[in-house]
This record gives C-alpha cells, structure tokens and sequence, in this order.
C-alpha cells in the first residue's frame, strides 16, 4: 500500500512557508511537553487514520500544544484534547514554535 501524505504548502513550488521564529522541525513523539507547534506534515499508510487526525483538526498548518507525553501523547488543537499513541505521532512532522 502506497504511503500517504498531507503537507502544507504555502509558495508556488509547494514549500511550506517558514513563520517568523519558527524551530526546527522534529516527529512529533520527540516534541518536549508543553511545547507548541505547527503541523508540516502527516505521513501514513493508513487512509482512514489520516481521515481520524484530520476530523481531530490535526492537518498541516494546524497549531497545536503538547500537553503530556506519558503514558499517551496528548495534544490539544484547538479546543480539541487528542491522546496518540507513540506510532502515531511519529507519522506527523511538527515545526516547534517559540510561543
């Protein structure tokens, strides 16, 4: 099964465009609890996994708080709290925010 991307594109080439004070971008399941971050991308064999993160608001662009990393990863999108096992968030490439 071909893997299945979403990134957020923001130029012409389809390069997402950097925020003033953007960090480094990292997997998700390495971001520091507390921190905030933008979604870059979601990478996934799985298409109805993909459907699931999205109905959750977690879609590239999207802003997004780590709350706790053990023992599920839970973020909060939004007003929307998502707990993610490890698997998961190592599918989703985050860009850390200095907020």
């Amino acid at each position: 099964m071909p893997k299945l991307r979403l990134t957020a594109t923001g130029s012409a080439d389809g390069a997402a465009e950097r925020e003033p004070g953007s960090g480094r971008e990292l997997p998700l399941n390495e971001l520091s609890a507390g921190a905030a971050a933008t979604v870059v991308s979601i990478n996934s064999r799985r298409s109805a996994r993909m459907a699931r993160l999205s109905a959750f608001g977690l879609l590239p662009g999207s802003r997004l708080h780590l709350l706790q990393r053990h023992p599920a990863l839970v973020v909060k999108v939004g007003e929307t709290e998502v707990a993610l096992e490890a698997a998961v968030a190592r599918e989703i490439t985050v860009r850390c925010s200095h907020d």
